[in-house]
């Protein structure tokens, strides 16, 4: 795992961002990635977005994203 995603995931555990899957229970959680969501005001892209990472559970795949803006993880531009 490079820094960036460890970073990730340490400030979301330090955050208690760490509970018990809700669909299954398990405790396992794995880093997938980051994505965007993007976002509209018509249904017409505008190229405005959250960034997001992507964390899936180990057991069943339950996906959750967490925007890394308030996490700490964006640039202030």
């Amino acid at each position: 795992m490079n820094i960036r995603k460890k970073q990730i995931v340490k400030e979301l555990e330090d955050r208690g961002a760490d509970a018990s899957c809700p669909m299954c229970g398990h405790s396992r959680f794995t880093f997938v990635g980051e994505s965007e969501i993007p976002l509209s005001d018509d249904l017409k892209m505008n190229g405005d977005c959250i960034p997001t990472a992507i964390i899936a559970c180990r057991k069943c795949g339950y996906i959750t994203q967490h925007a890394l803006g308030p996490l700490g993880f964006l640039s202030r531009e």
